[in-house]
């Protein structure tokens, strides 16, 4: 087989024709994703960011110039990336779907997915479907088509093929806009197109389209789901107003504070003399005991969060938990304030491995159940002190603790029965002292 050998590509094969095919996918991404920055607008020391909630005011970043969109990044690895992502939704916009994160609300009543799951809509004037695998779209599409055609789709789709339908779709010129640095007019994402639908209007009847410059305000409408044209008259670069409400309304719709974290704005005093982030930019404080973690960017809130929740999940009410910065207070602790390590609550068991923490809970399970029999185990090397037990500092086994029984199992399997012996023994002494 084949591997390619560029960048950031993992793409393996094993037909020698899948080359060239691959070699063109390479030269179209580089040609379409080169120029990425022209895109984004590039903030840092004398030109500073108007976003006083951004996390990133004080140093050197990009701003996504897409509308609706609030993607900020340090780097430029990220650009060309994120380009072909609102490409990729531009094209489903363009076939009848659009996509929502788990994070998003899609506006739609009824909507089990909503702030649920990843789904996606159909945005087709009159249709309510929403599903959640891309495999979905092949289905419905066909009957939407269908739909369109009539009952000869089947025939005009032998005849003609699948791309002869999709081609009576009607597509729309693309937006442009004026790049950083250059006068001329350069097409901001490839086949943008914004479709007519329900979810973006309150009403039923499609919106006509705004006044554009030697253009008129008349308005199209099509069964079939026609293609309504983005005014060209669209400022990427205007005001950070409209971003900041909508960023914070996010905030509060979607839930992203989390419970435990504490928010710190920007030139606000978090009252913390060793955070390093204080009156300095926008960060976040882990409110739980003992942790003290203090990072900037809300996804770190996510991540903080699940490690919180393995954490309670793993020691749950039997074991503690401490930090290597944390001392136990326990006397005689190898491992008090030099690793993280996990005590046990109910004897004097510590260990560094959390997977021994599951280990030793189920060896105090299963003394419980055998105590709770009535019997006591003693291992290969330890002596059971019992005169002439078979067993005894052979291998491990168990032993009857009831007064005058000496019964002796090897496995738990053993010991239920014998202890329902004793139960019917000591139910039938009750009834004759009784009587």
């Amino acid at each position: 087989h084949f591997h390619c050998r560029r960048p950031n590509c993992n793409f393996s094969f094993k037909n020698k024709c899948d080359i060239e095919k691959h070699k063109a996918y390479h030269i179209k991404f580089f040609n379409k994703y080169h120029n990425a920055k022209d895109f984004f607008c590039y903030y840092g020391i004398k030109r500073l960011c108007p976003d006083q909630q951004c996390e990133y005011r004080l140093r050197g970043h990009y701003h996504c110039n897409k509308p609706g969109c609030h993607f900020t990044t340090v780097g430029t690895s990220k650009l060309p990336w994120h380009l072909k992502k609102h490409d990729k939704a531009e094209q489903r916009e363009a076939q009848g779907y659009k996509f929502f994160t788990k994070r998003e609300s899609c506006g739609r009543l009824g909507c089990k997915y909503s702030l649920k799951s990843s789904h996606f809509h159909c945005i087709r004037p009159g249709c309510k479907f929403n599903f959640q695998f891309k495999h979905q779209m092949v289905t419905h599409s066909r009957k939407h088509m269908r739909r369109l055609f009539g009952r000869n789709f089947e025939q005009v789709l032998k005849a003609n093929g699948e791309a002869a339908m999709e081609s009576q779709v009607q597509t729309v010129p693309q937006p442009t806009l004026t790049s950083p640095g250059s006068m001329s007019p350069t097409p901001l994402f490839s086949s943008f197109s914004v479709p007519l639908t329900p979810l973006d209007s309150e009403s039923s009847q499609p919106p006509s389209t705004p006044n554009t410059p030697g253009g008129s305000n008349d308005s199209a409408s099509n069964d079939s789901g026609t293609l309504h044209q983005l005014p060209t008259n669209r400022n990427p670069f205007s005001s950070f107003e409209f971003r900041v409400k909508k960023r914070r309304s996010r905030m509060i719709d979607d839930g992203t504070m989390l419970e435990g974290f504490a928010r710190y704005d920007l030139y606000e005093d978090c009252k913390d003399p060793k955070c390093q982030f204080s009156m300095r930019v926008t960060h976040y404080h882990c409110t739980r005991p003992n942790c003290g973690y203090k990072f900037c960017g809300r996804t770190h809130m996510y991540k903080h969060s699940q490690h919180h929740d393995r954490v309670d999940s793993l020691v749950l009410d039997d074991f503690q938990r401490y930090k290597s910065s944390v001392s136990c207070g326990r006397d005689g602790c190898m491992f008090s304030e030099k690793s993280t390590h996990f005590h046990c609550l109910r004897c004097d068991f510590q260990c560094t491995d959390s997977t021994k923490v599951t280990a030793h809970r189920k060896h105090h399970s299963k003394s419980d159940t055998v105590q709770a029999a009535g019997f006591k185990q003693f291992g290969s090397g330890v002596s059971c002190e019992q005169d002439g037990c078979r067993y005894n500092m052979k291998c491990s086994h168990f032993h009857c603790m009831h007064e005058g029984c000496r019964h002796v199992v090897v496995g738990m399997s053993q010991m239920e029965s014998h202890k329902r012996k004793h139960t019917k023994h000591s139910l039938s002494m009750a009834v004759s002292a009784t009587v």
